[in-house]
């Protein structure tokens, strides 16, 4: 976990296109200004937990590195750490895919990366049934980036999947496929939609 959050942190300028667009240039503004002259300014942008985020390590620290590497964290950390609780052998190769798939997208998307970091530090409450705690995190996710709220289609899917199978016309069909069906039709629809209607995705 350490390696990826140290190379996040050194990592040029130019790697990762949130990097250019407003990763250098909010970090160096949040280190002088005022917390309502800076979320003034910023709130266009970035939403309030990852503005807060921002302006709080700014006014401790102009170290870059420890900036980038600490928004690689909030990504890293609680993936492995899900991962650990749900399958403790099988981490390595959880992390492995990490390592291959997500790390790439998270330097250039920093703010959806924390958000998708804490959702699957949230699924193993969601795996034990506790609905209203996993919508609370999802919400407390929404702070760093809006698609989490992605991450409520995965109660339909929980939910479908201890079903079983439901007979239609004389065949058997499994639950689960047709609730990962609705969920990739609603999140392809939500995501249309959200370019539209939800700011900062």
């Amino acid at each position: 976990v350490a390696l990826p959050c140290l190379l996040a942190g050194l990592r040029s300028s130019s790697v990762g296109t949130d990097m250019v667009t407003y990763g250098e240039w909010g970090f160096v503004q949040a280190q002088t200004a005022s917390w309502a002259q800076y979320y003034g300014t910023v709130k266009g942008w970035h939403p309030l937990g990852y503005s807060l985020f921002t302006w709080l390590v700014g006014h401790f620290t102009r170290c870059r590195l420890l900036y980038f590497g600490l928004i690689q964290a909030l990504c890293a950390v609680p993936a492995y750490l899900s991962m650990r609780r749900v399958n403790p052998q099988g981490s390595w190769a959880g992390m492995l895919v990490y390592l291959l798939i997500i790390y790439p997208f998270s330097l250039n998307g920093m703010k959806q990366s924390i958000a998708c970091g804490l959702g699957a530090l949230m699924f193993w409450i969601l795996v034990n049934k506790r609905y209203i705690s996993f919508v609370i995190a999802v919400l407390f996710a929404c702070l760093f980036h809006p698609t989490a709220l992605f991450l409520l289609l995965l109660i339909p899917v929980h939910f479908l999947e201890d079903k079983g199978e439901i007979t239609v016309g004389g065949k058997a069909y499994s639950l689960r496929i047709v609730a990962l069906s609705l969920v990739v039709a609603a999140f392809a629809l939500l995501f249309v939609v959200g370019r539209f209607l939800i700011p900062y995705v």
